[in-house]
């Protein structure tokens, strides 16, 4: 049998160990690549590669998205020093989800190497540890001998008893430089050579002690660039199949090494400073090429140009003519691969699933993130279990509680503990309601779990078109299960499922079951009982407090409003203002749901937030870095929801208190909620689609006009 033929079997008898492949319509490409020396590459690939692949993505119903670890960079993010974790975060979340080419090196004049890479010339920026574990740090203060340093680090490093295990906690840099984050560009920047000359310090003595007490394995981490950790996670330690994935637009300047060393040229490889620093780096770099890139990368992954050194600036497609055709093929090159590498990928992902194996896959997936989560509850699921071995109980077992109790969390363990409490491999069919497009009406859901079941029977049946049909289909194939191989429903959250055809009046549940099946149900007890897990919120707030924290940050909310206005507070000072109060208002204000892509979309024809958002650079074509909104949702994921809507999924606040609360602090000023729904109106009605203008406001500049590119 192979693997593919398996893997859909054990969908369909609802194996919630199963490892499942990734559910996201999303091709994601992690970008990785040096700031300085790769405008030009960035800009082509942005202003004429991106759209093509993008359009030929929509062609097969998927979402495009690259990721940029430049774009809008915000200056909380570096003053938490978050970067390097938040780059590797994303790259581990785009290797599970996205379908198709996920890494692409780019190797340009001594480039770094980060996920779309250009690694050429320049090893790149080592990143300052922001967490280190208490037994290493303590380890390496041993080591430093000058005074002075140890003041530094004692005065940046504070121990974090409340980390497993304890580990010393970096002070974000506006806490000893609050003017590192100031308006004033002139005391920003005095902020900024004081940090950088404390850090270099420091740097130094971590490296130069890591060398002396680490293995040379441990001692990696001080000493390697963050082009180096990316393409290390990306490509030399991940599986055989998505190295396979990458590819690498390796650029040589052939002349480079004959430049004078300037600020032009530090800018496409290390030239100034200590020698000593320089020559490290180069060496660095040349094992990173030569050892373990190139010998993990089959040939056809590999792309190369070859160009000379012009002008001041070493790339000037403006006056090069070279350097032109230069930018032209890499483009090509570039489009062509990742079209052919998407298209492969989709088709594969067809021909290994259909669409009821695809919406077993979602339910199992939703099942084993809430199991990883799950604690506790052993009394109830110790009754859940004694049903289950009841022979003599014909009825459905009703799980009820008020909205926040845990019910949906407490059916996926016991859908996951079925084999173990029955000691033998049943029949398991699964459905979290109102999660899918067709687990939310009664008449798709019926339909599937007809489809599932008569797949588990062996019966070839024609799935019925009405309730009624479809009631009595599923009464007769409930009969398949036997005493060694039982059956178990598992339906939660019937309160989601829509009104339509009588869904909720559950006239179409077996009120009495054959023998060896059982069937397990959540509710609501009644809709105006619902309430909120204010517990979740004030332990999820909890969960950030750090042992040297003052007794003034580690204080709860005493309501389910104020904590919800406190976690806004918070996503706003983590994300930017202006972000977060637009996505959350656009959320809100969509009625029935929006789609991620939709919201995407939506943003980047906003111009405040674009104007807000670009910190470094402004690309060819003003969208929404797609890493900020992935990094928001990240922090609000639980508080979210993805239903079923108009055939695709959509989504929605959790509860009527995150809707309330956000109508009142985004949504409460009529003129502001005019615009937005201005803004909303014209992107449903495809005003500023295919290739349409938009008139963009830079701040400081006068109005242009560009494509919005949606």
């Amino acid at each position: 049998m192979s693997p593919e033929i398996k893997l859909r079997n054990e969908a369909l008898r609802g194996n919630t160990h199963l490892i499942c492949p990734p559910s996201a319509k999303i091709v994601r490409i992690f970008t990785s690549s040096t700031f300085t020396d790769t405008k030009h590459e960035r800009n082509m690939l942005m202003r004429e590669a991106y759209p093509k692949i993008k359009e030929h993505c929509r062609n097969f119903g998927y979402e495009f998205q690259v990721v940029d670890m430049r774009w809008g960079v915000r200056d909380e993010a570096t003053d938490d020093h978050m970067g390097t974790e938040l780059c590797l975060r994303e790259l581990r979340l785009y290797q599970k989800l996205s379908t198709g080419p996920s890494f692409v090196n780019k190797a340009f004049i001594m480039a770094r190497f980060i996920s779309q890479s250009l690694l050429s010339h320049k090893y790149g920026y080592i990143a300052f540890p922001r967490v280190i574990l208490a037994d290493e740090f303590e380890s390496l203060m041993v080591q430093v001998e000058d005074p002075a340093t140890i003041r530094l680090f004692r005065k940046w490093y504070s121990r974090d008893d409340n980390a497993v295990p304890p580990a010393y906690i970096l002070a974000s840099i506006s806490t000893h430089l609050p003017d590192f984050i100031s308006k004033d560009k002139n005391r920003q920047k005095v902020a900024k050579e004081e940090w950088w000359k404390e850090s270099e310090l420091m740097q130094d003595a971590l490296e130069s002690a890591a060398t002396r007490v680490f293995d040379p394995e441990t001692a990696r981490k001080y000493i390697i660039s963050v082009t180096e950790t990316e393409v290390e996670e990306g490509l030399l330690k991940a599986e055989d199949s998505i190295a396979r994935q990458a590819i690498w637009l390796r650029r040589n300047i052939e002349d480079i090494d004959c430049q004078e060393s300037s600020y032009a040229l530090s800018r496409f490889t290390e030239c100034l400073g200590a020698q000593e620093k320089v020559e490290k780096a180069h060496r660095m770099l040349r094992e990173l090429k030569e050892h373990r890139m190139e010998r993990r990368l089959n040939p056809d992954q590999f792309f190369h140009y070859n160009v000379h050194w012009v002008g001041r600036e070493g790339i000037e497609p403006e006056t090069s003519e070279e350097h032109r055709k230069y930018l032209a093929r890499l483009c090509k090159d570039f489009t062509d691969n990742m079209i052919s590498m998407v298209t492969q990928a989709i088709r594969k992902r067809k021909l290994l699933h259909d669409r009821l194996t695809e919406e077993c896959l979602q339910h199992i997936r939703l099942c084993q993130a809430k199991c990883a989560e799950f604690h506790g509850r052993t009394e109830t699921l110790e009754r859940i279990k004694s049903y289950l071995l009841d022979t003599s109980t014909t009825a459905p077992l009703v799980v009820h509680g008020i909205s926040g109790t845990g019910k949906t969390s407490i059916l996926a363990m016991s859908a996951n503990l079925c084999k173990t409490w029955l000691n033998k491999t049943p029949k398991l069919v699964l459905r979290f309601l109102g999660t899918t497009v067709e687990s939310s009406s009664v008449l798709p859901l019926l339909q599937s779990l007809v489809h599932q079941l008569s797949m588990l029977g062996n019966q070839r049946l024609r799935i019925g078109l009405t309730v009624d049909l479809l009631k009595v289909q599923l009464m007769v194939l409930l009969k398949q299960g036997t005493a060694e191989c039982p059956l178990v429903v598992i339906l939660d959250s019937l309160d989601q499922l829509d009104t339509s055809n009588n869904g909720r009046s559950l006239m179409w549940l077996p009120a009495s079951l054959p023998p060896h099946c059982k069937v397990i149900v959540s509710s609501l007890p009644e809709e105006k009982y619902e309430a909120f897990p204010a517990l979740k919120l004030s332990f999820d707030e909890a969960m950030l407090w750090r042992s040297f924290d003052p007794p003034s940050r580690t204080v709860l909310q005493t309501t389910v409003r104020t904590a919800v206005d406190f976690l806004f507070g918070r996503l706003e000072k983590q994300h930017g203002r202006i972000l977060v109060c637009r996505a959350l208002a656009y959320l809100t204000l969509a009625s029935n749901g929006i789609t991620e892509a939709e919201l995407d979309d939506v943003l980047s024809c906003d111009d405040d937030v674009l104007n807000d958002v670009y910190t470094y650079w402004t690309p060819p074509i003003r969208r929404l870095p797609p890493l900020l909104l992935v990094r928001m949702r990240t922090d609000i994921d639980q508080y979210i929801v993805e239903r079923g809507a108009d055939g695709v999924r959509v989504l929605n606040w959790y509860h009527r208190q995150f809707t309330e609360a956000a109508h009142e602090r985004y949504c409460a000023d009529d003129a502001h909620n005019k615009r937005l729904h201005g803004n909303l109106a014209d992107f449903f009605a495809g005003t500023w689609a295919n290739e349409k203008c938009k008139i963009i406001n830079y701040v400081g500049m006068k109005p242009i006009c560009l494509a919005c590119s949606i």
